[in-house]
């Protein structure tokens, strides 16, 4: 009888040892499947975040192409011609155009890691962001525009339209980087994933 108390006491402790085991391995995986549901769900909020300020960059992007066309087609008309009050037209198409560029700052930081302009409001700190160069040139033109003699004016809307296409291309190869696609990629996975 002592020999069948041994061997169940032993049996016991072993059944103790693997159920030990047994819940410190399912407490570790338990652990680590609820960083990969907390790692994926971030991962998701990061790329709906990026998808967002993607959707926001192409809503500015279309009010400035709209805003330049306006300028286009304000720097074809003879202002001898037209019934419309072309000067206030064109203040009010240029006064677009730079708000259009400040507003750009908000999605295309100055490049501050050389010190310039350091006096400055924060956002104007540095150098500015590439992709607003055109419309710069854009509404320097814009300012040029003889509201008097259109023969002043002649040509300045294939410069406009160039600038134009430089812009719309700056925004397409920015939004189109490889970091960006990585990040959109990612997130539509993560998405197909979670409705599966």
């Amino acid at each position: 009888m002592e020999i069948v108390t041994a061997i169940i006491t032993a049996l016991i402790g072993l059944l103790a040892y693997f159920s030990a085991r047994a819940a410190r391995v399912a407490a570790e995986h338990s652990s680590s499947a609820a960083d990969t549901i907390a790692n994926e769900s971030l991962a998701v909020q990061k790329a709906q975040l990026v998808l967002e300020y993607q959707r926001e960059v192409r809503e500015w992007t279309v009010s400035v192409i709209r805003n330049t066309d306006e300028l286009i087609a304000l720097s074809k008309l003879d202002p001898a011609r037209t019934d419309i009050n072309y000067r206030t037209r064109q203040v009010f198409c240029v006064a677009r155009i730079s708000t259009d560029i400040d507003s750009g700052r908000c999605f295309f930081n100055n490049d501050t890691s050389i010190p310039h302009g350091q006096e400055k409001e924060e956002a104007f700190r540095g150098f500015r962001h590439k992709v607003l160069d055109p419309l710069v040139r854009i509404s320097l033109i814009g300012k040029k525009l003889d509201y008097l003699d259109c023969n002043k004016n002649k040509g300045l809307d294939k410069e406009i339209v160039k600038q134009k296409r430089d812009f719309v291309s700056n925004v397409q190869k920015y939004i189109r980087s490889p970091d960006w696609l990585e990040i959109v990629d990612s997130a539509e996975k993560n998405r197909d994933q979670i409705q599966e």
